[in-house]
């Protein structure tokens, strides 16, 4: 099968771009809440609790 035919058949549903969109934004938000310059003492925060944090914030997200 030519590369060409492949990525042409890996193509996206809407559905999926959003889940992957939503995905992502949660990732980068505790990725971006384990810096230390977000926390009031600049200490590292473990990524299940930023995690969490993220998952969080970007469910009570309203457009």
């Amino acid at each position: 099968m030519p590369v060409r035919e492949f990525l042409h058949k890996k193509r996206l549903s809407p559905f999926q771009k959003i889940i992957l969109g939503f995905a992502g934004l949660i990732l980068l938000g505790a990725l971006i809440l384990m810096l230390p310059i977000a926390t009031r003492a600049r200490v590292v925060t473990p990524f299940p609790n930023a995690l969490f944090t993220a998952v969080s914030a970007g469910c009570a997200v309203r457009l």
